[in-house]
């Protein structure tokens, strides 16, 4: 919120299968981002049971990655321990 206006609209979508769970979340902007000298960065926080310790990803990686550091990660399927990517 900029000025008491929305800048950014998310959706969020969970799919639940029999042995996957996939979520796909889109970002868009408001007129109000017109305002803004700079974009602040958009992440996610994402809880799980313990007993879930593997997580597979398509997009970049295999660390942290933001739009303006895109040169930096590879686009690709990549999977880890949940562990090794708390940040």
């Amino acid at each position: 919120v900029s000025s008491g206006k929305t800048i950014f609209e998310t959706e969020t979508r969970y799919i639940f299968g029999a042995e996957k769970i996939s979520v796909q979340i889109s970002v868009s902007t408001t007129q109000a981002v017109n305002d803004l000298v700079t974009l602040p960065r958009i992440g996610m926080k994402l809880s799980a049971a313990s007993r879930l310790s593997r997580l597979t990803w398509l997009g970049c990686g295999p660390g942290e990655s933001y739009p303006d550091r895109k040169a930096a990660n590879d686009w690709g399927v990549y999977c880890s321990d949940v562990d090794s990517l708390h940040v």
